[in-house]
């Protein structure tokens, strides 16, 4: 087997000449992509066909120095220090090195790309936490809205939320809207709350597109979403044409956890905690009463959840 690849490197027969030919062709062609001053998918994709083959060959040769040499072993070890030998090499050492800088790169991209992953697995967790953190306050908050005879659409965006509000919120008989639930069982909700069967709708923050919830009085965000866009479409999902009188949308947000970096993100002051929808675009005076009235109603609420939510106990 090496006498027959000796004879085709180094021959005298058609064999070796018409190998001879393709290599110098192969040479020629490995010379194209430095006539250009930038590369392309084809300059490349030639430089490489060619290396690939220059180190067949190089290969090759090495294996058959015994035969090329007649010096034995020891011919293995001269090889390498050969003029031609050395030619060789030095031709394929600079693919090489630009195949590692592929690799890193290549690599690089990988691992910012699990990076992201990563993060984005990480935000959505602590995302999660925080909604299941602030759920039995939320849950207060709601009870006392619905007591005072609001009627509430209550806005989540994980299902293990949405499955703490279906416990703690069972005496209300709320009826949810998921994205869970089938078409049949999306409509028997929408209805349910729109002939006053429950005064509470929880609903997914990505579920809510058309959806008609005109009978709420209020909106509880009790998780936020990236997108202002989705609560601005959960808002409107209250809102009635020709309303006179204001809708309060409550953002529950937590000092802790991922509120405050997506309430950044969202632009939410603590002024615009409450969001007063109507009709028409106030004039300032009206938004001066809308906003007193809505503290004066946020001041009455946190005294009621005041004994539900703070411990008490005597001080020493």
């Amino acid at each position: 087997m090496r006498k027959r690849l000796y004879s085709l490197l180094d021959g005298d027969g058609g064999a070796a000449m018409w190998c001879g030919h393709v290599m110098t062709v192969l040479i020629i062609a490995s010379l194209l992509p430095l006539c250009f001053k930038e590369s392309s998918p084809v300059l490349e994709t030639i430089e490489y066909a060619c290396v690939l083959v220059f180190i067949a060959d190089y290969l090759a040769r090495w294996a058959t120095a015994d035969l090329k040499l007649g010096k034995g072993a020891l011919s293995f070890l001269i090889y390498p220090f050969t003029p031609m030998a050395v030619i060789d090499l030095l031709s394929i050492l600079p693919v090489f090195n630009a195949l590692n800088d592929a690799l890193r790169t290549l690599r690089g991209e990988t691992d910012a790309s699990r990076r992201a992953i990563i993060e984005d697995a990480i935000s959505q967790t602590e995302r999660q936490a925080t909604g299941i953190a602030k759920a039995p306050y939320v849950c207060a908050c709601v009870r006392a809205l619905l007591e005072a005879g609001e009627r509430v659409l209550l806005f989540a965006h994980h299902h293990a939320v949405m499955d703490i509000y279906r416990r703690e919120l069972k005496r209300a008989h709320p009826v949810f809207i998921t994205g869970r639930e089938s078409e049949s069982e999306k409509d028997a909700a929408v209805r349910a709350f729109m002939d006053g069967e429950t005064a509470l709708c929880c609903i997914s923050l990505r579920s809510a597109s058309g959806l008609n919830l005109q009978k709420a009085t209020c909106v509880v965000f009790g998780e936020l979403d990236w997108s202002p866009a989705v609560h601005s479409q959960a808002e409107d999902r209250a809102h009635r044409i020709g309303q006179r009188d204001s809708l309060l949308c409550y953002y529950l947000v937590s000092p802790r956890g991922s509120d405050q970096e997506m309430q950044l993100a969202l632009g939410l002051k603590v002024s615009q905690f409450v969001g007063l929808m109507g009709d028409s675009v106030p004039t300032p005076e009206q938004q001066m009463l809308l906003a007193s009235q809505a503290r004066e109603y946020i001041s009455k609420l946190v005294h009621r959840l005041d004994g539900e939510l703070l411990p008490t106990g005597n001080e020493g």
